[in-house]
């Protein structure tokens, strides 16, 4: 199962329980609805499949999606330790989007709490 589309979905308040809330509120609501879908994953048996999804929304960050949602997936990615998205963050920090604000912060916070944490 793809995850892609509903991760994005999440962070841009276009699910239906999301629609009603103001775009300014999303970065609270639209990230817990991104942890709910995590944890179902747990139970369903496809956590990698989310992580491989949460990775291509980081890395499509350039192409398609607004700042504040690649942004808000660089710090679900943080909280989590999720550290298959390393390679995924490497990219971006490399492209034109990554050294714009908010990516640029949330690229930092990824690798300075991987670097804390004594992670490659």
């Amino acid at each position: 199962m793809g995850y892609y589309n509903e991760i994005i979905d999440a962070l841009t308040g276009e699910t239906p329980g999301l629609r009603g809330i103001p775009k300014q509120r999303l970065d609270w609501s639209g990230c817990a609805a991104v942890l709910e879908l995590y944890d179902k994953t747990w139970v369903r048996g496809d956590r990698e499949d989310f992580i491989r999804d949460m990775g291509r929304v980081i890395e499509d960050a350039e192409d398609r999606l607004p700042l504040y949602v690649v942004a808000q997936a660089l710090h679900i990615a943080t909280s989590l330790e999720i550290a298959q998205v390393a390679p995924n963050v490497q990219k971006l920090s490399s492209k034109v989007t990554g050294s714009k604000e908010p990516v640029k912060t949330a690229i930092g916070n990824y690798l300075s709490f991987r670097q804390l944490r004594g992670l490659p």
